[in-house]
């Protein structure tokens, strides 16, 4: 999947209220927005928004390895993972784009 990458990042600590430790790692993408509009509420928009996908410890060390300057254009590899109950995507690996 084609993908322009904004930036990637990892967070890791302790839980304050659960005491649980949490590790998460994620990429940042630029997408398109969608118009909304209901009753209360009308969205225009216009340009990208930032999306987040989450990554895999061997995606996070690609990227971290990699040196990018970011943003920057890449052909994203994905999986799909169970998390908490649910399938979730997972980008598991990158490939530069060709120029």
């Amino acid at each position: 999947m084609k993908v322009l990458v904004l930036g990637a990042q990892r967070m890791h600590g302790v839980g304050r209220e659960s005491g649980n430790p949490y590790d998460m790692k994620q990429l940042f993408i630029a997408a398109p927005q969608s118009p909304v509009q209901t009753e209360n509420r009308v969205l225009i928009p216009i340009g990208l928004t930032q999306s987040v996908i989450d990554l895999s410890e061997d995606g996070f060390k690609q990227f971290h390895m990699a040196q990018l300057s970011y943003p920057v254009e890449l052909d994203v590899t994905t999986d799909t993972e169970f998390r908490n109950g649910r399938a979730v995507p997972v980008v598991i690996g990158f490939k530069q784009k060709a120029a």
